[in-house]
């Protein structure tokens, strides 16, 4: 697979971080720091359950949620910034031109198809066959050896007549009412 072909796959596909993953993300941070806040209540000699450890506890809660909201808004970033890149690459100043250029051919034929009172599916489906056989057609027409060009014999016209001392002069050239015989002695004019 091309480069191209890759940049069009993460396009329409691009690697996002899913509710369920951040849920994981989020409830892992959880246990770590509120763990880490539960064995801080400990070495503090608070009492469990009591005022003080409810609120050191709800502080772990708030550290753990903002330490997840920091992390997923990084994440977040980090995959805007690789859909960026590749958007840049994709859709370049010259897609956008083409992408109008089939726009105002999209919309020339709906106004032909209008005059005939067709929607655009009716003309496409009308001039979809036509367009094939002529495409197929000159390609195939292409793509073929060219016969080379028949001899003048093979025509059947006589070889020019030799030309006369001294060249041919205007007279010559324009008849005048002279008869040109070939060298075969036919006339030729």
């Amino acid at each position: 697979m091309t480069q191209d072909e890759e940049d069009w796959d993460k396009i329409s596909m691009p690697a996002l971080l899913s509710a369920k993953h951040m849920i994981y993300l989020i409830l892992t941070l959880e246990i770590i720091i509120q763990s880490l806040f539960l064995i801080l209540a400990e070495y503090s000699d608070m009492t469990a359950l009591s005022i003080q450890w409810w609120i050191l506890q709800f502080n772990g809660l708030v550290v753990a949620t903002n330490i997840g909201a920091v992390i997923l808004a990084i994440m977040a970033q980090k995959t805007a910034n690789d859909i960026g890149k590749v958007q840049s690459r994709v859709l370049t100043p010259d897609f956008y031109r083409t992408v109008m250029a089939f726009t105002k051919l999209k919309v020339a034929v709906e106004g032909e198809a209008a005059k005939d009172e067709r929607s655009l599916d009716e003309e496409m489906q009308h001039l979809a066959p036509h367009m094939y056989s002529a495409l197929r057609s000159y390609l195939i027409s292409r793509s073929m050896m060219p016969l080379p060009a028949p001899g003048l014999e093979d025509l059947g016209v006589e070889p020019a007549p030799a030309q006369p001392d001294g060249g041919w002069t205007e007279d010559d050239l324009l008849l005048n009412n002279k008869t040109i015989v070939s060298d075969r002695g036919h006339n030729l004019y």
